[in-house]
Formats: C-alpha cells, sequence, structure tokens
C-alpha cells in the first residue's frame, strides 16, 4: 500500500512533463523514504546533457535511486523553470528520484541587481552591517534576511518553482542564521533593526519559516516531499536546543510538517572529540556518534519524519586543525556502514564539483559503495 501511495504521489508531478516521460515514470519503483541513496549534482552539470548522462549512468551502474540537484548555488537554474523541468524528466525517465536543493537564506548575485554599486533593489531583504554596508560572510557571501516577511515570500514562490518543474522532493538548504563573519565584520556586526536578536528569536524564526514554506508549499503540492538539511551539530539530541547558534532546532523543526531531516555530518567540520584527535581520521566513530541518538529520538517522537544524511566524499581541512585528511573509498564506504549501523539507511553523497567544461575528475567512484549495494545493480 505505501509504494501504491508513493507511486502515485511520483506521478502527480509528472502531468506537466512530456507524455513519453510519463509513460516511463509510470513503470519506475521509486524508493521509500528509508531507501534513499543518492549523489549531489551542481546546477552547471545538471544542464549540460552529456554531463547529466553521465551522472545517470554512474547512478545507475552502482544502484543509486536518487540525485540531489542544486537548483541556486553553483547557478540559477530555479530561474530557469523549462530547464529545471527538462532536468526532472530525465532522472524521472531513468527511474532516479529527482530531489531539488534550495539555499534559503545564503544569497546571490540575484539579489544584487545592479553590478555598478551592488546596491540592491531592496535593502532590507538582505543583511546589513552596522557600519552601513552589506554584510558577508567568511566567504564574501550576503545573506537574506531571515526576519524579513517579505523576503520569506520571495523565497517561497522560489521553492515553489522547483516543486513544479517535477522534482519530488525540495531539499532546504542554509535555512539558518549566518555563523561565520570576517574579523572586521563579525556577526555581532549584523543590524537586525529593531530587534535585539536572541538565540530564542532565532530559533522561532527559523522554525516558523520551515512549518510555512511546509503549509505553503503541501497546500500546492499535496504529494511533495519537504527536507531539511541541518548543521552536523544542529542535528545531535543534546541538552542544548540550538547547538550551533543558527536557530535550527532539532526538536521544534521536526515538529513542524517537514518530511526528512538531513544531517550534513561531515567528519572534517567536527571539532577535535569522539575519541579521536582529528575527526576526519574517524568517520566511523563520528557517523555514529552523530547519528544514533537522533535516529532514535525521531523513531520515537516523530516517527513520519525521515532521518537521512549527507556523506562526506570531498577533501577539506579539519575543523580547528591545520590538517587536510584525504577522503576517498574506504572513508565514505566507512561512513554508509556507521550510518547504516547507527539505523539510518537514508544518504546522500555530497561533492559540490563543478565538472562542465572543465577536465575534472568525476566526484564519485564505484568503489565508494559496499559491495552489498552494487551486487543489485542495473546492468543496462
Amino acid at each position: 500500500m505505501i509504494a501504491k501511495i508513493l507511486l502515485i504521489a511520483a506521478l502527480s508531478f509528472l502531468a506537466l512533463l512530456h507524455p513519453a516521460v510519463v509513460a516511463a515514470a509510470a513503470e519506475c519503483k521509486f524508493p521509500q523514504p528509508h531507501e534513499q541513496r543518492g549523489i549531489h549534482m551542481t546546477a552547471d552539470n545538471a544542464l549540460d546533457p552529456a554531463m547529466l548522462a553521465r551522472f545517470i549512468k554512474f547512478a545507475r551502474a552502482n544502484n543509486l535511486n536518487t540525485v540531489v540537484v542544486d537548483m541556486n548555488e553553483s547557478l540559477r537554474l530555479v530561474d530557469n523553470e523549462d530547464a529545471a523541468r527538462r532536468v526532472a524528466a530525465r532522472l524521472l525517465a531513468a527511474c532516479l528520484n529527482p530531489i531539488g536543493r534550495f539555499v534559503v537564506f545564503k544569497g546571490d548575485r540575484s539579489w544584487l541587481p545592479n553590478p555598478i554599486n551592488g546596491e540592491p533593489a531592496k535593502p532590507s531583504l538582505l543583511l546589513w552591517s552596522n557600519k552601513d554596508h552589506i554584510w558577508r560572510d567568511q566567504g564574501k557571501n550576503i545573506w537574506i534576511n531571515p526576519m524579513d516577511p517579505w523576503a520569506w515570500k520571495i523565497v517561497i514562490e522560489q521553492i515553489g518553482v522547483v516543486a513544479k518543474a517535477g522534482f519530488r522532493t525540495v531539499q532546504l538548504d542554509y535555512v539558518r542564521f549566518p555563523t561565520d563573519g570576517t574579523t572586521s565584520d563579525p556577526i555581532s556586526n549584523i543590524d537586525y533593526g529593531l530587534f535585539a536578536i536572541t538565540p530564542e528569536i532565532k530559533r522561532a524564526v527559523i522554525t516558523n519559516f520551515v512549518r510555512k514554506t511546509v503549509r505553503v508549499l503541501k497546500e500546492q503540492h499535496p504529494s511533495l516531499r519537504i527536507a531539511t538539511d541541518l548543521f552536523g551539530y544542529s542535528a545531535l539530541i543534546t541538552n542544548q536546543r540550538d547547538p550551533s547558534g543558527n536557530g535550527q532546532d532539532i526538536r521544534a523543526i521536526a515538529s513542524t510538517g517537514v518530511d526528512e531531516i538531513v544531517s550534513m555530518a561531515y567528519p572534517a567540520l567536527f571539532d577535535p572529540g569522539y575519541a579521536c584527535d582529528i575527526p576526519a581520521k574517524c568517520p566511523d566513530k563520528v557517523i555514529r556518534a552523530a547519528l544514533t541518538k537522533t535516529s532514535e529520538y525521531l523513531k520515537v517522537t516523530q516517527p513520519k519524519v525521515q532521518l537521512c544524511t549527507y556523506i562526506q566524499a570531498f577533501t577539506t581541512r579539519s575543523r580547528k586543525t591545520e590538517v587536510t585528511i584525504p577522503y576517498g573509498a574506504n572513508e565514505v564506504k566507512a561512513q554508509i556502514k556507521a550510518a547504516e549501523e547507527a539505523g539510518v539507511t537514508c544518504w546522500y553523497l555530497w561533492n559540490p564539483v563543478r565538472l562542465a567544461g572543465a577536465q575534472k575528475k568525476f566526484p564519485f567512484q564505484p568503489d565508494f559503495f559496499p559491495t552489498h549495494i552494487r551486487a543489485l545493480a542495473r546492468k543496462d
């Protein structure tokens, strides 16, 4: 019965697509939430037909069933609904579950329509420094003001485009307040106007935004699934309601009607601990510690909410160290195994490399996946 309901939900998205796509997807068996196994793909890779075909071939050859497509970070695919629909259609026709990942409050150039002076069309939509300029984080990114109701309206409308394009799930990323300022412009410089920002206000704002997004999109697209990405620390069940200080309270967010919570539990981004001086050296220990308690908590308190995790499939410097641990097949497989031992069988490999127009190594390799997963891969 559950499988039939999920199939009907999938088909409801296909009404706007080509009849051939509808016919092909009708024969597919899309994964149930706990069965999702996927890889991430940037928007520019998705827009390159040859590259999209390469990702599809890789996913099918390695018994993966899901592709997470970036909608507005590497490139604004969300601004071209026809192109977004073509991407979703190709994935559906290949019997792959398409997820559209939408970056919520981290802004991009589209929020700065005047390239000459860099001023936004509506200054209140962005976070400003008390030094009277647009505030930027360590990566020089601008941020949309989570406190602004007009910003909410615009963002939710843009997220709706992802659903209309045929993606079965919308995944909300950067649904949080910023945490990393610069030495000259720390987060304490952000001017929230009349509001004296407090941890309680941050939590209420983020929770209410997720709740409203769920309500609005579910009214428009009843079969749409909505996922929320959380910092690895934010997804922990501890005695703190917001351990990252970014407004993400997993207990509250899990009660908003969201279908899925995705932990960004990258070992390299955890502080030293977990019986390991450098967490990136111990991916299995970190993943078990990051997911076990959360998995148990959600199964008891919010059994309808699926816990998933991103898997670190990239190399980066370990947090609060000068050490870089290369990540390859052994590290990726160790994370998948540990996640499954923690009761989390829904996972997506994360590597944001942009391949289109460049000679770069494909970010994922067949030996990343345990034998029991690859053994059932399709041979076509």
